[in-house]
């Protein structure tokens, strides 16, 4: 009888816990681990999540211009939004371009550009252009996130960042 009663209650629980799926069971873990669609290069070095690299400079014109390319790594169309975040220094003769251009920068400046699936931007459409005289540094700090058809950022993580630094002699 004792047997028989040890034998009910484990049949009991196997059952309770065979009738338990795994989507019934609610996942504690909310972490999200976003996937950036895509991918920023400078000079060859590509810009990390999480990191913001730092290029300097001490001429003007074009050799001291800081390209950067972007690819996008999805098999659809993305639009991504450039964004001057922050400034040291006057941005007077400082150009900003993704696509199109944007003179004399300040912080909150912002351009917007759509990338087609597979295509790496070029050196001439996406740049910081430094055409300022005389002995002034300056610094700004770059991200590019990417933002859906109405221009609104998409709240995901998916951002990278790179600052350019300009060192006068």
């Amino acid at each position: 009888m004792k047997n028989l009663k040890y034998f009910t209650l484990l049949l009991v629980i196997v059952t309770i816990f065979s009738s338990c799926k795994k989507d019934d069971v609610e996942d504690t873990d909310n972490t999200v681990d976003p996937v950036i669609p895509f991918t920023i290069k400078i000079d060859n070095e590509e810009v990390v999540e999480g990191t913001t690299l730092v290029k300097t400079y001490t001429v003007v014109g074009e050799d001291g211009q800081l390209s950067f390319n972007i690819t996008n790594k999805l098999d659809e169309s993305i639009n991504l939004k450039s964004t001057v975040v922050s400034i040291v220094g006057d941005g007077t003769d400082m150009q900003l371009c993704f696509e199109t251009c944007s003179s004399n920068i300040v912080a909150g400046t912002t351009e917007i550009k759509t990338i087609n699936s597979g295509v790496t931007t070029t050196n001439a459409a996406t740049h910081i252009y430094n055409a300022q005289v005389g002995n002034r540094n300056f610094e700004c700090t770059v991200k590019i996130n990417q933002v859906d058809d109405n221009d609104v950022d998409i709240v995901d993580g998916k951002e990278l960042m790179f600052t350019y630094k300009y060192v006068a002699p």
